[in-house]
């Protein structure tokens, strides 16, 4: 088994970039600003989901795993801005060169991430480079990205995570939640670490022995993780083995 790196993005509205397009200089808030924007695509597409130009990334959270070692985390400081973050992100794919695997991988991250770093001029890794990232090679969950992850993560008997939609993450990043949408994200990022090897099993890319050592591993990461929200996650984990 390779180096794997799973991640997961949170989102909110870039209203800097909002501002710039819409040259309200200083006259609108953040909040004001968001809302047109989320108003404008409810006209269009009759969903809040904006375009990937305008949706900064608040949050990366990673599971990162090989033969040896499992470790589940968020991406920098709190206080880190989107650059920081993105650059993060670049210099562990750089370093470790793993496989990357996201929830719907090529049809949302890949882009977000690939258009977020154009903004800010940032050098992409070559595993991001479009001519890089075929469907087989990213993201082996996108065959079930239309699936819900929570829901197909309990069935497996994981712990499962309902997924935060972007008002629910705007308004704890506006609250100063940050820490919240972290530990969200992180459960998330968790679930589609195990429901990928889970993939690879069933795929015969890894055996029955190699799956469970592989799903305890990321369970033993996160043991020292005690936190109320974290003991709640692994009392939802019916079975570590299959």
């Amino acid at each position: 088994m390779s180096s794997t790196l799973v991640f997961t993005l949170a989102t909110i509205p870039d209203t800097a970039g909002l501002r710039t397009l819409y040259a309200t200089g200083d006259s609108a808030s953040p909040a004001q600003l968001a809302e047109i924007a989320y108003l404008q695509s409810r006209q269009t597409s009759g969903a809040d989901s904006l375009p990937f130009y305008l949706q900064r990334i608040a949050t990366i959270s990673c599971v990162r795993y090989d033969r040896q070692t499992a470790k589940v985390w968020s991406l920098g400081k709190i206080s880190d801005g989107e650059t920081q973050l993105i650059k993060a992100l670049f210099e562990i794919i750089d370093q470790h060169n793993p496989d990357l695997v996201a929830w719907q991988g090529s049809a949302v991250e890949i882009p977000l991430l690939q258009s977020r770093a154009l903004i800010h001029a940032l050098p992409l890794p070559q595993a991001l480079h479009p001519s890089a990232t075929t469907l087989p090679d990213l993201n082996l969950m996108q065959q079930t990205g239309a699936e819900s992850l929570d829901g197909l993560a309990r069935l497996c008997g994981f712990p499962g995570q309902a997924e935060l939609d972007c008002n629910a993450v705007w308004a704890a990043f506006q609250a100063r939640q940050i820490a919240d949408i972290q530990a969200h994200h992180e459960a998330m990022a968790v679930n589609t670490a195990l429901l990928h090897l889970r993939l690879q099993y069933r795929h015969g890319v890894l055996s029955a022995a190699d799956y469970n050592a592989a799903c305890k591993r990321i369970h033993t990461a996160l043991v020292p993780l005690d936190t109320p929200h974290w003991r709640a996650f692994m009392a939802r984990w019916s079975s570590i083995e299959i």
